[in-house]
């Protein structure tokens, strides 16, 4: 999958699955908006269900492709996977943040 690298190589690539799972979070936010918007439920609580219901499955499926990445970046490289958890900890807990604030104030506020 990748050529022995560094951490600068396992931070971009980190970046680029959390940058795309957000991406893909925001247009779920923003659908779930326009849909709710049109019903005239957007401050119903079905609402924050279904943003929920809608959102879990992206994060899920990132956190999957970064533990993924530690895994077979460590294999490949010979960086300790604790060395790598303790790298992407922080962005990580940033994508969960926003996420939360995504699911409880909409995708505008997230940043």
């Amino acid at each position: 999958m990748f050529r022995t690298g560094e951490k600068a190589d396992f931070d971009r690539m980190l970046d680029d699955i959390l940058g795309k799972a957000k991406r893909q979070a925001d247009r779920a936010a923003v659908q779930v908006e326009h849909e709710a918007s049109a019903r005239g439920s957007l401050i119903s609580t079905g609402t924050a269900i279904v943003m929920d219901e809608r959102l879990t499955p992206i994060h899920e499926s990132a956190l999957a492709d970064v533990m993924r990445l530690i895994v077979q970046f460590s294999e490949r490289t010979g960086i300790p996977v604790p060395e790598l958890n303790a790298a992407a900890k922080p962005k990580l807990e940033s994508f969960m943040a926003a996420g939360r604030r995504v699911r409880t104030h909409g995708p505008e506020n997230a940043s």
